[in-house]
């Protein structure tokens, strides 16, 4: 595995996390609209993220395995990806909605409904594409399954941790802000 490679792989991993606000947004706005506390947050967020590399890890893994052309694993890849955006912004209208309705009543108690919006945000980025990460296991095959297990790893390290990154500085600028007249909205 060369040093390109792995240089690829860190650049690619920051990026598709930079790029996509899908991989930080709704924990930022979920977190603040249910007012989380940090650990909280950050638990939930590593949690989406593992899990969204993972599901793309056992993926690429079994395309390996099982000696599946890329053209077939990407149309497997983009499938999912679709519907796991659609699903997320019908998740995001619902709980738009929901919350426009809650505003007026102004209820504190942790309800069933925002436990369900939590895991919801979580389960819809497993379930959503890590597509960079595929073909950069196919390129380390090449190099054998030792090339394509440091690939993995650090992939996922970055992405995990610009999503921590990302999360924790937006939500903390959101703190400073003086928005309290809108949340409620």
């Amino acid at each position: 595995m060369g040093l390109s490679l792995l240089i690829s792989t860190a650049a690619v991993a920051a990026v598709h996390v930079l790029g996509g606000p899908d991989h930080w947004l709704p924990f930022v706005a979920l977190g603040r609209a249910q007012g989380w506390r940090w650990h909280k947050l950050l638990l939930l967020t590593f949690l989406g993220g593992v899990g969204h590399v993972g599901s793309s890890i056992i993926i690429g893994s079994a395309g390996i395995g099982l000696g599946m052309l890329l053209k077939h694993l990407k149309a497997v890849e983009e499938f999912r990806g679709e519907i796991a955006g659609w699903l997320l912004i019908a998740f995001g209208t619902a709980y738009a909605l929901w919350g426009i309705w809650r505003a007026e009543k102004r209820e504190q108690a942790l309800s069933k409904a925002e436990v369900l919006a939590t895991w919801t945000v979580v389960i819809l980025l497993v379930l959503g594409p890590c597509e960079p990460l595929i073909p950069l296991m196919f390129l380390a095959i090449q190099s054998g399954w030792g090339a394509v297990l440091g690939v993995c790893l650090l992939f996922s390290v970055v992405t995990v941790a610009v999503m921590l990154s990302v999360v924790s500085a937006v939500y903390g600028g959101l703190l400073l802000l003086p928005v309290e007249k809108l949340e409620r909205w």
